[in-house]
């Protein structure tokens, strides 16, 4: 998202870049990332050429880390203990471990399962 950084300039605390820290006034335009919980704002010029592209979201580069570490943590939890894919309306969800489990593998007759 490109914002004017004269318009968001509070009166208290100048905005500050997320990666100079300095004053985000010093340029027309900031550049703030299109994650939801995402607060970090950053001049152009810093960016370079890591920016946004033009009508194309984009994430700073701490949230694409983020995003990747939970794609990650998404893809390990849905292999059960016998290294298979689950399918969640065939699997149990461990509430400590966060992880899905084929009610065979650990000892849970499909009866109980039931």
């Amino acid at each position: 998202k490109v914002k004017s950084a004269i318009d968001d300039a509070g009166d208290d605390q100048p905005l500050l870049c997320s990666a100079c820290s300095s004053d985000l006034t010093t340029e027309a335009y900031s550049i703030t990332c299109d994650s939801n919980t995402c607060k970090h704002i950053f001049h152009p010029s810093c960016l370079g050429d890591a920016g946004p592209s033009e009508n194309e979201p984009w994430f700073c580069t701490l949230c694409k880390q983020k995003q990747t570490v939970e794609s990650n943590s998404r893809r390990e939890n849905d292999i059960c203990i016998c290294q298979k894919r689950v399918v969640e309306e065939d699997s149990i969800f461990c509430d400590s471990c966060y992880r899905w489990y084929h009610p065979a593998c650990i000892k849970i007759s499909q009866r109980a399962f039931s």
